[in-house]
């Protein structure tokens, strides 16, 4: 389990976030919610120590990720930051591959390879294995990288905003494998989404940040008029349709 206890962080003496404190359940995606602004993104590096908390401790099975290597680490977390255009030049099979880089000593394995192909088929990809990545278009790529991150096999998962480049149908494509792939492998995946109802359809648990600080957590029962009127400042309502929860405004 990861568990963050009291953790402030922040960039060049600027503090971003405050006194964060949550856990995350195995076998359950949460989505991490909040206006342009208030720390998502800042909150993912530090569960990756890409940044380190300047107060507080981070504990993923009770040990901190202070003392985990950088091999550990990488078995461990599995983190796609928001696309980036300037992708390496190599196929899409090879794009993938690299995410078993953590399990590599030497050359792929067999298993690796079968895991790539099956992953590929997963993801719908055939037709563009050994296409380069550059020649794909943003959504195309954006698949590609959640592949990557999957086939890591890691605890955690985590996601910064990885369906904006997505059209509809790809959206719930994605996000019904992340559902998918989280509760057959029992991770930890935490999704920053900026789609409210998208996260009320496929995510389980909710972690709202409003200023640098958690407003609230826990399962759909937060998401509600009165909170996202105070986390986004928007008049709202709440409908059940088809039987599930919706915010309209």
């Amino acid at each position: 389990m990861l568990q963050l206890s009291n953790c402030t962080a922040g960039y060049e003496g600027k503090i971003i976030l405050t006194d964060i404190s949550f856990s995350l359940k195995k076998g359950k995606v949460t989505a991490l919610l909040g206006p342009n602004g208030s720390g998502k993104s800042t909150l993912l590096k530090l569960i990756d120590r890409i940044i380190m908390p300047q107060k507080g401790e981070i504990k993923i099975e009770g040990k901190n990720i202070k003392d985990f290597s950088n091999r550990e680490l990488a078995q461990t977390i599995a983190y796609l930051p928001q696309i980036n255009n300037a992708l390496p030049d190599c196929s899409v099979f090879e794009s993938i591959l690299l995410g078993r880089k953590p399990y590599i000593n030497s050359e792929p394995s067999i298993e690796d390879l079968h895991m790539v192909d099956y992953i590929i088929k997963k993801f719908s990809l055939e037709n563009f294995s050994f296409r380069s990545i550059n020649r794909l278009s943003g959504g195309e790529a954006q698949k590609v990288l959640i592949a990557r991150a999957i086939i890591q096999k890691p605890e955690i998962l985590l996601l910064d905003e990885p369906i904006n480049h997505l059209d509809m149908k790809n959206q719930i494509e994605i996000l019904k494998i992340i559902k998918e792939f989280t509760k057959k492998m029992n991770l930890s995946s935490l999704i920053v989404l900026h789609d409210i109802n998208r996260a009320l359809q496929f995510c389980d648990e909710f972690i709202l940040l409003k200023d640098g600080k958690i407003f609230k957590t826990g399962d759909n029962q937060i998401i509600n008029p009165i909170s996202v009127k105070k986390i986004y400042g928007i008049n709202n309502k709440c409908i059940e349709l088809n039987k599930r929860k919706v915010i309209i405004s």
